[in-house]
């Protein structure tokens, strides 16, 4: 009956209020988000200094929300990739954006390589057939490319870590595009390029736009198809929890509780009170979601 419910997760949506029009609004509307819009600039400018202070909150802006993404290695390295473009540290954040996005393809093949069929589709198996012989054959090199992904410490072929988590259907042909954007930034950033520097400001914006949509696609952490369709709650669907990427992100991320739970604290830390926590009985998707609008609609109703 259980479900698996988003719990840990990061935002800063800050910067989509501070895009946001207000044409059409009442006076009264308007004099309160004005309110809000200042309080907000006085944070960005506490934070990152009151010295070139209209350019700060500018570039804030101008990068958009940071992604409403699960918890992983990535959250806390944006933030500083995030900072340095605020900062008008251009190159550091360019470079930071594109070597983030290879640490994120790294992370992703070595904590799975182990749990998706390998070689001929059976799990755990190295498609090299001899691999005591497999050091002296790379010493050689006759060993082929694609073998190096079930062995090495560390990858920067991107192609090839693409490709492979291509074909065990953690990214998508979306995701792959973005990635293939961001490893084009990458090689003009670390290679002799004029036109890189001389256009240095914009190309970090590109890459950090990238990088946060990949992260928005990749871990999401509400709105995505991973999740069982609700109001406002996100539930992993049933048929993805022994999949070994949800496994390795999602679950940690996330609380199993029944459709008659209630969240009695969301911060710092997500407190449930869950009536049901040891009913096993099978459920649809589907029927998760009646249950849970009309556990809701009770409670609603008695307030």
């Amino acid at each position: 009956m259980k479900r698996y419910r988003i719990c840990g997760f990061d935002f800063d949506a800050r910067a989509n209020i501070l895009n946001q029009s207000t044409e059409g609004w009442s006076e009264e509307a308007k004099a309160n988000f004005q309110k809000q819009t200042q309080q907000i600039e006085q944070e960005i400018i506490n934070e990152f200094g009151i010295t070139d202070k209209i350019a700060k909150i500018k570039r804030f802006k101008e990068m958009g929300a940071k992604p409403l993404s699960i918890i992983a290695y990535h959250n806390f390295l944006l933030n500083q990739i995030r900072s340095a473009y605020i900062q008008g540290g251009f190159y550091p954040a360019l470079t930071g954006a594109c070597a983030l996005g290879e640490r994120i393809l790294n992370h992703l093949i070595l904590d799975l390589r182990d749990l998706y069929n390998k070689g001929e589709g059976k799990l755990g198996e190295h498609p090299c057939k001899d691999c005591d012989k497999l050091k002296e054959l790379k010493l050689k090199g006759l060993v082929k490319p694609e073998f190096d992904i079930f062995t090495c410490k560390s990858c920067s072929n991107w192609d090839l870590m693409i490709n492979n988590l291509i074909k065990w259907e953690v990214i998508n042909s979306d995701i792959k595009s973005l990635f293939k954007k961001l490893s084009k930034k990458r090689h003009k950033s670390l290679h002799f390029n004029t036109d890189t520097i001389n256009n240095l400001e914009n190309e970090s914006l590109e890459s950090i736009k990238l990088l946060q949509e990949i992260i928005q696609k990749l871990f999401p952490a509400f709105g995505s198809s991973y999740f069982i369709p609700a109001k406002g709650e996100a539930y992993l669907k049933k048929e993805l929890e022994s999949k070994p990427f949800f496994k390795k992100y999602y679950i940690p991320n996330s609380k199993l509780v029944s459709p008659f739970h209630e969240v009695k604290l969301v911060t710092p830390n997500f407190i449930i009170e869950d009536t049901k926590a040891d009913e096993d009985k099978e459920i649809t998707d589907e029927e998760f979601i009646r249950l849970r609008e009309e556990f809701l609609g009770r409670k609603n109703s008695k307030k």
